[in-house]
């Protein structure tokens, strides 16, 4: 009895199909292309809000909360963020005879330490904003917040910050940044987009 084994054909696709092939890798990469483009301009568009009477301008980030009703001119947050929710605050203060931006930060370096848990400073530096590189403070800092809401359990989250103060014509203006410090540095880049579009 013998052994019969059949060879099979090699598969050669025909001009058509290798024509098909081409086109369907090219326009899926295509669609891949324009999805991401769509993203990106979805994740960078931005609302003009502009209060007159404290003489600020702000571009902040399109789907992000505005409120308007606190002691800062205004504060912007996403509130579909995970963890911490990620927000800007902008206030604007007088500036009395003899105070500076670094009694400033002295005031809120103590002010947090009275009402944030673990409340740290990490790092205090001078910078300069916008296109007029008017001369600013800032400083990073982290703290611990817990569940407002005393019938959610959840685990306290470490939140990063970053105050940057800058004063003009008797104005202090503070904008501060807040986020869960697990994404702190996927969102710094929406902060830093912020302060250079700011107006004051």
């Amino acid at each position: 009895m013998g052994l019969v084994v059949e060879q099979g054909q090699i598969f050669r696709p025909n001009p058509r199909q290798r024509w098909g092939n081409i086109f369907t890798i090219a326009f899926s990469l295509l669609a891949l292309a324009l999805a991401l483009q769509v993203k990106s301009a979805t994740e960078s568009a931005t609302v003009i809000y502009s209060d007159p009477v404290a003489g600020i301008t702000v571009q902040y980030p399109q789907g992000w909360l505005l409120d308007t009703s606190g002691e800062a001119v205004l504060k912007v947050s996403n509130e579909s963020a995970e963890g911490y929710k990620t927000s800007i605050e902008v206030r604007v203060l007088p500036l009395s005879v003899g105070l500076t931006e670094r009694n400033l930060v002295d005031n809120l370096i103590l002010n947090r330490s009275q009402t944030l848990a673990s409340f740290d400073v990490l790092e205090r530096e001078s910078l300069t904003l916008g296109e007029d590189e008017r001369p600013a403070t800032s400083m990073v800092f982290t703290f611990v917040a817990s569940e407002v809401n005393p019938f959610l359990q959840s685990l306290p989250l470490v939140v990063e910050g970053m105050d940057v103060i800058t004063a003009q014509g008797g104005q202090a203006l503070i904008v501060t940044f807040l986020s869960d410090a697990a994404t702190y540095d996927d969102n710094f880049e929406t902060f830093q987009r912020f302060l250079n579009e700011i107006d004051f």
